[in-house]
């Protein structure tokens, strides 16, 4: 999934935080950047494999090839472990660190579920080449990104 969807996702879900009274909308931007920031690993790891620092060969070879070699242990089971263990070590430490537990499982697990339904879910795209960067753009992630979108809203206006 592309970033806005990563960033729209997490924030929808915080927001649901927000309406119990767990988190705050602060709180629940700081969820929504690092839902997209978890995605950093693929630059690092395609930097380090490729010794190229072009960002739009790094793009372009993200989206048209999506090489599994350049996901980390983020995008793994020891990250899957890690950011099962964290959240609730969290938790439990202090009634006041219980936001930032909320805003790290949410981050990191809606994250983890929109790669996963990517995965299974291919319907129609339409290919864009603008400035020499290729974006496919996918179907179904606009009706997701639209869905979040109005979600959000909703939650934070109603």
């Amino acid at each position: 999934m592309y970033p806005q969807t990563h960033f729209l996702f997490a924030f929808f879900l915080a927001e649901i935080f927000v309406q119990i009274g767990w988190l705050n909308h602060y709180s629940a931007l700081i969820c929504a950047v690092l839902a997209v920031i978890i995605d950093f690993d693929h630059i690092i790891e395609h930097f380090l494999l490729t010794k190229d620092r072009s960002l739009k060969r790094f793009w372009n070879n993200s989206v048209m090839k999506n090489d599994p070699r350049e996901r980390t242990i983020l995008h793994h089971l020891p990250g899957f472990i890690i950011f099962l263990i964290l959240p609730i070590a969290i938790w439990f430490s202090a009634v006041q660190n219980r936001p930032a537990a909320i805003i790290i499982a949410v981050a990191y697990w809606s994250h983890m579920f929109l790669d996963t339904i990517r995965i299974h879910i291919m319907m129609k795209k339409v290919d864009i080449k603008e400035c020499g960067f290729h974006i496919p753009i996918y179907m179904h992630e606009v009706a997701l990104d639209a869905a979040f979108l109005v979600l959000g809203l909703v939650l934070i206006f109603v």
